[in-house]
């Protein structure tokens, strides 16, 4: 067993674990310089309002992509609500 299967043991519903050098080279090629990300999500509930998707957009737009980081991202009993709000305009 390796150090990254003892992650799925525990009972948070978000868990990232960030490693770095000789043995992150056997995760993934190139992860002992740029790091390699292990990120499991399980067992949960996220809702947002659209508008706050809307404004929420401009913080991700970059000029510059980011340099590309191996990872591993597990997902398992992931609800999303998106909840859209109805306006009802009489003139």
């Amino acid at each position: 067993m390796n150090s990254y299967e003892k992650v799925t043991t525990s009972n948070k519903p978000i868990r990232v674990r960030f490693s770095k050098g000789p043995a992150a080279a056997q995760l993934a090629y190139m992860a002992d310089e740029k790091g390699f990300a292990h990120i499991q999500v399980s067992n949960y509930e996220l809702s947002f309002l659209s508008s706050t998707i809307d404004k929420l957009a401009p913080l991700f737009a970059d000029e510059k992509p980011g340099e590309p980081l191996p990872m591993l991202i597990e997902v398992s009993d992931f609800d999303f609500t998106l909840k859209v709000l109805h306006c009802l305009y009489i003139s």
